[in-house]
């Protein structure tokens, strides 16, 4: 019906033809036409490279929701919705008041018009769809009417009151803007009578009706939400490119899209799998140089040859339990190898929970693989670096490439992963697509929120089938995830069963036991921290006690976990009080949550250094636990919950470099409550407790296993009660399209589908820190930008001898912010890009119960950040920020007491 009008982008209007655009800049104008062909060009070039899934999808419909309409069709269907997806800037008030476009200056608008404009392309293409595809008989093809309506917005609910397609056939929304479709609708078709559109929306409005009538039947099925999720991802991201490149013409366009679809290729994949295969080489050649080398290439053949089976099967899904130290990282590659070779997978994405263990695992991976390139792997996360000296077109393509994850290997978070499944705003949804035809692993999976295992489970497992993705789980801790059917209400229809790449875990975590449990119970330690005065005298004489007992020993390393910052802290103050005493040459470092970035990498490097003959202690909170590469002779563990006393087992004696690693489980006390009360749930607490007092402190693989269980039991019993959607109404809400309308934190009222990736506690809040780094911490690349930007203003100076000052890097980095406000969001998001490597050096984040933010309130805020300044910063009660220890949580700022 209005194809003929796009391929002109032109209208009558006041008896003249006028050119209609898409984009007016300041020296370039872009027709519709031409834009919608670019945004066409990349969802095509998207849809055919994964033509498997597309065809995957069309076969769901006819076979889960008896839809007929061939595949022709179906792919001439999303043509449409491209081609439709902008149609509302065919309305003259949006050329006129919104692109400023000359031709519609002298037009006079009617009253009552709005110039909203993918409402006019999400009915315009319902019309298409009604008049052209038996709509009655097929109504689940208002998905793609549905998709347009929140391309500029988030993925929309398609019963969401405000904006469903009810409420805008509605009288009371139609009323609103029944006037600005009538008025378009005459203008494209140029016939006055409204009658035929009044017609048509009356029948859309009963279709609709019968649409979301049918969803409650067909909530089974869970293909119709991926591609809801699917579809709308690719239009949003081929939208993006094309706007990115509004300003160029056609030709150079086509000549960049490859560079939009960054896959493995045949010679990439031949280099990181010589990589991969001359690593395993190294491992196997150094059998004798740890006896646990022969473990894990075993444990590596078993895992390739249960995956070999499992794909033969058909399984995309598969679970690697494997003891801590076992080689999970490697495994996985080996396995990533297998998957391409045998599937058209063609993306490796490595998900992990913390940014620490990013960076880590991103360097093992560029290195074992052979990558060098940025444009064959990327670590994505909120402190993803630039190269500085790129020009600023290449800057807006990595932008764009991180945004929608555009490369063939990735290192992200775990968050990002989820959050680009199971949210709906925008900025998510554009590495959704970008999920299909890959092999994500993902690595710690039990950090996740309890909870909502179910839905994790679930949703994991559909997105392999419709997404046509093979997804690896894997951890030292892993729970059975297969059994969250009895979970939360869950529902059989809902369960899916687990493939695990291991037959036997428990005989290579016996041989994986290179560190014991020096204890039949808890040590129980009272302190007293107060304003007045500290009493940690117990427990400075205990941890001194096993350290000075293990140094005569030999065994040199020792790691002290404990549960809170501010323990940590005064651990650290105290035991470096009595080092002083000593002359034993013994060196003592805290490492807590709370140090900026670059003490934190500083200090693993100390790590990584170190003699078997130097004496070191390090003081810690559990941010050294999962997955982190370092190994102690010796390890002190505060109580916590079994999966984190099994990672802290992990860090001691990890490569079996003495005979054997000795651990002491404590139990401090503060004013009858244990620290570990102020940290993890009680009830985790409880299960840890039960099951480490039935094994005498002597748990196994299957004591874990049984852990899980117990937890999984309790979210069935009490758990479940605490969230309104009984995990099986949850999933059947994603079935029906009604998500969230609002990304929030945890709202246990929740109606529509709703999980929380992060645990409702974590609200972390970044801080900059104005002090001085030492000028090594920074790459030459970082120094030249700062030398390069600070010419321009000469009253500034970062750097000063052999040292980077943070109170000069904020005033440089503030002044070019406010040079770049005029220039649009594009060119703020480019700065802070470009400055984040250097900014994250000075930064840290720590969590802050809402009911407590009034309290550094005093503090400015520059972007994210609030801004400790110098006069905050050293040591004693009125400081904030110690650059040694971190946060001071006791101290007395502007008369408040900051926690």
């Amino acid at each position: 019906m209005f194809v003929d009008k796009i391929e002109k982008s032109k209208i009558n209007v006041d008896n003249r033809e006028r050119i209609v655009l898409a984009h007016n800049g300041e020296d370039y104008t872009e027709r519709y036409i031409k834009h919608v062909k670019k945004v066409y060009r990349v969802g095509e070039g998207i849809l055919k490279r994964e033509g498997e899934t597309v065809r995957g999808f069309h076969n769901s419909f006819q076979n889960d929701y008896n839809i007929e309409c061939s595949f022709e069709d179906f792919y001439h269907i999303i043509e449409k919705m491209i081609l439709y997806h902008d149609l509302g800037k065919f309305n003259p008030k949006f050329q006129k008041n919104k692109l400023n476009n000359k031709e519609f200056q002298d037009v006079k608008i009617p009253e009552g018009i709005y110039s909203d404009h993918s409402i006019i392309g999400t009915i315009f293409l319902s019309i298409e769809l009604l008049e052209n595809y038996d709509l009655e008989d097929n109504l689940f093809l208002f998905i793609f009417a549905n998709v347009i309506h929140g391309h500029h917005t988030r993925l929309r609910n398609v019963n969401e009151s405000k904006y469903s397609f009810l409420s805008l056939f509605g009288e009371q929304k139609f009323a609103k803007y029944g006037d600005t479709i009538g008025y378009i609708y005459q203008t494209i078709t140029e016939n006055k009578s409204n009658q035929i559109l009044s017609n048509r929306i009356s029948r859309l409005r009963k279709l609709y009706k019968g649409f979301l009538g049918k969803l409650e039947s067909y909530d089974k099925y869970s293909s119709l939400s991926y591609f809801y999720n699917y579809i709308y991802s690719v239009l949003i991201k081929a939208d993006s490119i094309a706007t990115s490149h509004s300003d160029k013409s056609i030709k150079y366009f086509d000549d960049k899209l490859e560079d939009y679809y960054n896959r493995i290729d045949s010679g990439l994949f031949y280099k990181m799998k010589n990589g991969i295969k001359n690593k395993s080489k190294e491992y196997k050649n150094k059998v004798e140089e740890s006896p646990l080398n022969t473990a894990r290439n075993k444990m590596q053949k078993e895992a390739i040859s249960n995956l070999k089976k499992g794909m033969e099967k058909g399984k995309s899904v598969f679970y690697l339990k494997m003891p801590t130290g076992g080689g999970k990282t490697h495994t996985a590659l080996e396995l990533s190898i297998e998957i391409k070779e045998n599937s058209n997978a063609d993306r490796i994405i490595y998900a992990l929970p913390f940014m620490s263990l990013l960076e880590q695992n991103y360097s093992y991976l560029r290195k074992v693989m052979n990558l060098k390139s940025q444009d064959e792997i990327r670590a994505i996360y909120s402190e993803s670096s630039i190269y500085m000296d790129n020009r600023q077109e290449d800057i807006k393509d990595i932008i764009t490439y991180d945004d929608m994850y555009e490369y063939p290997v990735i290192c992200t978070t775990t968050v990002s992963i989820f959050n680009a499944i199971m949210k709906f705003n925008k900025i998510d949804k554009y590495r959704f697509s970008s999920l299909s035809n890959s092999i994500i692993i993902l690595d710690e999976v039990q950090t996740l929120p309890i909870e909502y295992w179910p839905e994790f489970n679930y949703i994991l497992n559909e997105l392999s089938k419709n997404l046509n993705t093979y997804i690896i789980i894997m951890s030292a801790t892993l729970p059975g995830l297969e059994k969250l059917q009895y979970s939360r209400q869950q529902e059989k229809t809902f369960a899916r069963k687990a493939h695990y790449l291991l037959n036997d875990e428990q005989q290579y975590y016996e041989k994986f036991d290179r560190n014991e449990i020096i204890s039949d119970n808890f040590e129980n330690i009272s302190i007293k921290t107060d304003l007045e005065s500290d009493d940690l005298d117990e427990l400075v004489e205990f941890v001194f006690e096993k350290c000075s007992n293990n140094f005569k020993q030999g065994h040199n390393h020792g790691l002290i976990i404990v549960n809170t910052v501010s323990l940590s802290k005064l651990l650290y103050r105290e035991i470096s009080k009595l080092l002083e005493t000593k002359n034993d040459n013994i060196e003592c470092v805290l490492l807590n949550s709370t140090l900026i970035s670059a003490k934190k990498r500083q200090i693993m490097d100390i790590i990584d250094d170190l003699d078997r003959e130097e004496k070191f202690i390090l003081i810690s909170t559990q941010s050294v636990e999962a997955g982190m590469d370092i190994s102690f002779d010796f390890v002190i563990r505060d109580f916590t919950t079994l999966e984190s006393i099994e990672q802290a087992r992990g860090r001691c004696n990890r490569e079996k470099e003495i005979q054997n690693g000795k651990v002491y489980l404590t139990k401090i006390n503060q004013n009858g409550k244990t620290e570990a009360n102020k940290i993890y749930k009680k009830w985790r607490l409880k299960e840890t407790e039960k099951i480490l007092k039935e094994t005498n402190f002597k748990y196994n693989i299957d004591s874990i296993d049984q852990y899980f269980d117990n937890c999984i039991d309790k979210i069935n019993r009490d758990i479940s009660k605490e969230v309104r959607l009984t995990s099986a109404d949850n999933i059947k809400c994603w079935n029906r399209l009604e998500y969230e309308e609002t990304d929030s934190r945890r709202n246990k009222n929740k109606e529509k589908f709703h999980v929380d990736v992060i645990e409702e506690n974590h609200n972390s809040v970044s801080f900059f820190v104005e002090m001085d780094l030492d000028k090594e911490l920074f790459s030459e690349n970082e120094l030249e930008y700062l030398k390069n930007k600070s010419e321009y203003y000469p009253e500034i100076d970062p750097i000063q001898n052999q040292e980077i000052r943070g109170e000069e890097v904020l005033r440089l980095y503030c002044e070019e912010f406010k040079n770049v406000v005029e220039d649009g969001y594009t060119e703020k998001k480019i700065l802070q890009r470009q400055f984040t490597t250097i900014i994250s050096k000075f930064t840290f984040s720590t969590y802050i119960p809402v009911d407590q933010r009034e309290k550094i309130e005093f503090m400015e805020q520059v972007g994210s950040f609030y801004i400790v300044s110098k006069e905050y910063v050293g040591e004693g009660e009125d400081k904030f920020y110690s650059p040694d220890t971190g946060v001071n949580k006791n101290a007395k700022l502007n008369n408040l007491l900051f926690f």
